[in-house]
């Protein structure tokens, strides 16, 4: 979350959210909102929430998206950053998120819209939205198959 300016745009918008990080290298007086200092923990607390994620990770060591989609009992996530491969890094995983939880994500949820971001030098972000997979989908050679509201599906 760092200094918590997309929660800011956010919320000036209207939405309703719970900022947590456990980040502190920020001061309260550089934050652009109120940031919780929490674990991911805390997710379980907030089952009927979104998971939004912005850069979550620091390197590819980091666990902290991984340690929030294990806590995280909702169905849908936001994420901003690079993912699976659209990178200009040589991590091939990209910059923001572990390769382990981009793999995990990938199992159990569905990308249902992708928009491309305005990006720094160097960055390919894109602001995904992900709905948890129905367990009662139906696997056919190996694929998972489940239906998606075409309603939500976006590519720009």
């Amino acid at each position: 979350m760092g200094t918590g300016y997309w929660e800011y745009l956010l919320q000036s918008q209207g939405v309703d959210l719970i900022s947590f990080d456990t980040n502190t290298i920020y001061p309260p007086e550089m934050r652009y909102s109120e940031i919780l200092t929490s674990g991911p923990e805390m997710l379980e607390q907030f089952p009927d929430r979104v998971l939004f994620l912005a850069w979550p990770d620091i390197d590819e060591s980091s666990t902290f998206s991984l340690d929030c989609l294990s806590y995280f009992r909702g169905d849908i996530i936001l994420h901003v950053g690079e993912l699976l491969g659209e990178t200009l890094s040589a991590n091939h995983w990209g910059q923001s998120t572990s390769r382990n939880f981009q793999l995990a994500l990938a199992e159990d949820f569905c990308c249902l819209s992708r928009v491309k971001l305005p990006n720094w030098p160097g960055h390919l972000d894109s602001l995904t939205m992900w709905k948890r997979k129905n367990p009662q989908s139906v696997v056919c050679d190996g694929a998972n198959f489940h239906y998606v509201n075409p309603k939500y599906r976006m590519y720009l």
